[in-house]
């Protein structure tokens, strides 16, 4: 059987690792696959020395895209959403309307390590009973989101449990690059907040955390503070505001502007204190011990938080950023046993290749 691989690829760390791991999987497990490049991420480019077939969906007329749907639509492709946050309120819908279509012309979707987010409006939630009902395999990264998903969903035969896919990425990179501490230095991912509060409150939360950087810094003898752009697009204009900001201050600062996924990783895992704005950066961060302190915007971070037993950040709508959190975090030693989770996020697989073994005995 084809996968047809949908998902917010091109433009954001956590979700191009998602992509690397699922395409490694299909090329090792000889799976035919095509990835839609629906947000023209320059996918083609990215993917060619993987030889993997890449169609344009943005650039693509309203003829190509209905021809395109029609041949996903037949009974030897699965199409497949891999990876992120996909049910909520204010972004992903779980590609309803996309997903909708190829079920109508009597094709087949499902989700591979998948969350939900927060999801309170009325036509959000009746957009994903309607997709974890007809979905063929839905596998969920979170316990809190697998157990939502049996409120949301009347196929929860077909709902699985597995840890996030990036597991396996972090695990992989481990064994095959080391890691070298060249420099000391305190970095920030910012994640975009233009979607969850107004400009005003979000440059306010900046200059908190530049001033408690700076602090930071000359406490602890940080030779320099690094900006990254974990989403090349929206956080790119984030770090720019917090550069002027810290030059505002009189601190220079250097903006890492490589945001392919190998860089964006050993420069979290190189880094000696992490205000984390994003997920998969904490993720990472976690995984490679470094000091983080997560500004946690959804609910998403609180359960990977409350997965490995650590509190490590703050609700940026309810609490305050407080140096004493700050200074806890750089002092703790404990360290955190993923083996677990990387065998759990193997699991993706498993539930994967259960499904297209019983698809290919009905062929």
């Amino acid at each position: 059987m084809k996968i047809a691989l949908w998902g917010f690829y091109g433009h954001n760390y956590g979700d191009d690792v998602m992509l690397n791991i699922i395409i490694d999987y299909c090329l090792k497990s000889n799976i035919d696959v095509e990835v839609i490049d629906m947000f023209d991420g320059c996918l083609k480019e990215t993917l060619k020395l993987k030889s993997v077939k890449v169609f344009n969906w943005k650039n693509s007329n309203k003829f190509e895209k209905i021809n395109k749907l029609i041949r996903l639509s037949k009974n030897n492709v699965i199409n497949i959403w891999g990876g992120g946050t996909i049910f909520t309120d204010t972004e992903g819908d779980g590609n309803y309307k996309i997903f909708k279509i190829i079920k109508i012309l009597g094709g087949k979707f499902g989700y591979l390590g998948v969350g939900i987010g927060k999801l309170t409006s009325k036509s959000r939630i009746n957009k994903t009973s309607y997709l974890l009902g007809k979905s063929e395999i839905t596998v969920l990264r979170d316990e809190d989101s697998y157990n939502r998903s049996h409120k949301y969903s009347s196929n929860n035969d077909k709902l699985y449990l597995a840890e996030d896919l990036s597991f396996i990425y972090f695990d992989k990179l481990e064994k095959n690059i080391p890691i070298i501490k060249k420099d000391s230095y305190i970095l920030i991912t910012w994640r975009n907040l233009r979607n969850y509060m107004s400009s005003s409150e979000e440059n306010i939360l900046m200059k908190k955390v530049v001033d408690y950087s700076i602090r930071l810094k000359k406490n602890k003898g940080y030779k320099k503070i690094v900006l990254l752009a974990i989403n090349s697009v929206s956080d790119t204009k984030s770090c720019i505001e917090l550069k002027t900001i810290f030059s505002n201050r009189g601190e220079e600062v250097v903006f890492n502007e490589n945001s392919s996924i190998v860089n964006i990783t050993k420069v979290i895992s190189e880094a000696s204190f992490h205000f984390s704005g994003r997920l998969h950066g904490s993720v990472a961060s976690e995984y490679y011990k470094i000091p983080t302190l997560s500004l946690s915007y959804s609910p998403k971070i609180e359960y990977f938080y409350k997965s490995i037993n650590r509190n490590n950040f703050v609700d940026i709508f309810k609490e305050e950023i407080t140096f004493d959190l700050i200074d806890k975090i750089t002092m703790d030693n404990q360290t955190i046993d993923f083996k677990e989770k990387v065998k759990s996020a193997h699991l993706n697989f498993d539930y994967l290749d259960n499904y297209l073994n019983k698809g290919k005995r009905h062929e």
